[in-house]
This record gives structure tokens, C-alpha cells and sequence, in this order.
């Protein structure tokens, strides 16, 4: 399921100087880089998982109530707000209240408590959910998540201008590899 980020994380999981320390550079010509390889390994990461590292907010839309509503990503934090059209085509709240968050599992999922009943809604229109995930911060996310993301970041800083010159490049040992996310995979 898609799902748009609304309130991007503050920060990354893996700091500049940690990215540095793995990758034993001690200059600071490349830190615009090595940065940029930090939020593109967390990408790759949190694609390739259905897992958000760091603490953000993301907007997704479903047709469906059924028997509840589920996150497309973990870990859930917290519930935002739920909006929906109604019958007659303005958008409504649905008050958060009235609303079940089952978020031991993974994905969460958004539903109603035990008796309880969806507004009526047009039939064809989404139901539009907003809520908070991520890890708390860095020390939070799992250290085989950040292990990996040191060993992208190492591959994309060892092959750099070998992209760019558009030679065969010798890619991430991807059996390994996937040992440190595999576990933490969400499956949606």
C-alpha cells in the first residue's frame, strides 16, 4: 500500500561521524556526500523492509474498513487522525475515540472496538489515515538495520566513480546481507 510521508524524520539513524568512522575517512571534503549516501541507504532500507527507522509521520488512503484498517509500514506510534467523506461529499473526522489500534502486531492495525460501527461513507472514496511511526531515535533502531546501512554506505562510497565511469562493480554480498533485515521485514 502507498503512502506518503507528511513530516519527514529530523534526523537520521546513523550520524555523519559514525558514517565517516566505518568508512575511516578523516576529511571533511566529502560530507555532503557521505550525508546524502546516509539518506539513501535508509531509503533503500525502509523500501526493502516496510520498517521507518526514525520517527515520522505518513499519510496513507484506503477503500477498505472491512476489518480494519492497516498501517503500511511499522513501527506504529501513534494514531493521528482518520478522515472520511461522507454521504453527502464533505470530508469528516472520525473521532479518535471511537477507534481501536491493535499495534501489537505488525502492521498495526486501525479499527473499531468490540460493537462498534463505521460511519457511512461513500461507497468509491478512500479513507484517509494519518499516523506517527518510526524508532523514538538512533539508539532505538536495531543494530543489525544500522549495520547494514554502514555496509551500503560503504559500498556506495568504494564504488562512487566507478558508477560514474560505468564500470562492473562487485555488488553487496546480498545473501548475507539480507540476515541483518530479513528479520525486521513487514510484511503488508
Amino acid at each position: 500500500m502507498a503512502y506518503k510521508v507528511v513530516i519527514p524524520p529530523a534526523a537520521e539513524p546513523i550520524t555523519l561521524e559514525e558514517a565517516k568512522a566505518h568508512l575511516r575517512v578523516v576529511f571533511d571534503d566529502e560530507d555532503a556526500q557521505i550525508s546524502m549516501m546516509i539518506a539513501a541507504a535508509r531509503g533503500m532500507l525502509e523500501k526493502r523492509t516496510n520498517r521507518l527507522l526514525m520517527a515520522q509521520t505518513i499519510e496513507f488512503a484506503s477503500k477498505l474498513w472491512g476489518f480494519g484498517l492497516r498501517v503500511p509500514v511499522a513501527p506504529f506510534r501513534q494514531l493521528v487522525g482518520v478522515t472520511y467523506l461522507d454521504t453527502s461529499g464533505t470530508t469528516q473526522p472520525i473521532d479518535l475515540a471511537d477507534l481501536a489500534v491493535d499495534s501489537f502486531v505488525e502492521p498495526a492495525i486501525i479499527g473499531l472496538p468490540y460493537g462498534g460501527v463505521w460511519p457511512e461513507a461513500q461507497p468509491s472514496s478512500p479513507r484517509t489515515v494519518r499516523v506517527e511511526v518510526g524508532y523514538a531515535d538512533a539508539a532505538s533502531v536495531p543494530a543489525q538495520l544500522k549495520m547494514w546501512m554502514l555496509m551500503a554506505i560503504a559500498a556506495m562510497y568504494e564504488n562512487r566513480e566507478a558508477l560514474t565511469a560505468g564500470v562492473t562493480v562487485q555488488p553487496l554480498p546480498e545473501d548475507f546481507m539480507s540476515w541483518l533485515w530479513h528479520p525486521y521485514m513487514v510484511y503488508v
